[in-house]
C-alpha cells in the first residue's frame, strides 16, 4: 500500500478489487480530550486501554486497474486521566472522508 502509518492485517482480492484491512502502527502517545501525555515513567494501570474498534472503510488508487478498498480498524481509546474516550489520530485520512489524502 506504501502508506507508513498502516500495518496490513488482512488482505482480500477477487475480479473486480483488492481489499485491505489495515491498523494504525503506532498508538497514541496523548489524549485529545485533556492533553495528558503517556510517559515511560507511568504505571501499567497509566496506559491508554483500548475502548471500542470501528472499521471504516476508504477508497485508495486503483492497481492493476482494480478498484482498492482499505478497511480501517479505527481504534478508540479510553485515557486514564479524563476517564474521557478519544478515536487515533489518522495522518491519511481526514475526519469524515471516504478516501485516502492521496486519492
Amino acid at each position: 500500500l506504501n502508506i507508513p502509518e498502516f500495518e496490513v492485517v488482512k488482505q482480500e482480492q477477487n475480479e473486480y478489487y483488492y481489499r485491505f484491512t489495515v491498523e494504525r502502527k503506532e498508538l497514541p502517545y496523548m489524549c485529545t480530550n485533556c492533553g495528558w501525555i503517556k510517559s515511560e515513567h507511568d504505571k501499567a494501570e497509566d496506559v491508554f486501554r483500548v475502548h471500542q474498534i470501528k472499521e471504516r472503510t476508504v477508497s485508495d488508487l486503483p492497481i492493476h486497474s482494480k478498484a482498492v478498498r482499505i478497511v480501517i480498524r479505527h481504534r478508540r481509546f479510553k485515557c486514564p486521566a479524563c476517564k474521557g474516550t478519544f478515536y487515533e489520530w489518522l495522518d491519511s485520512v481526514d475526519r469524515n472522508d471516504k478516501v485516502i489524502k492521496r486519492l
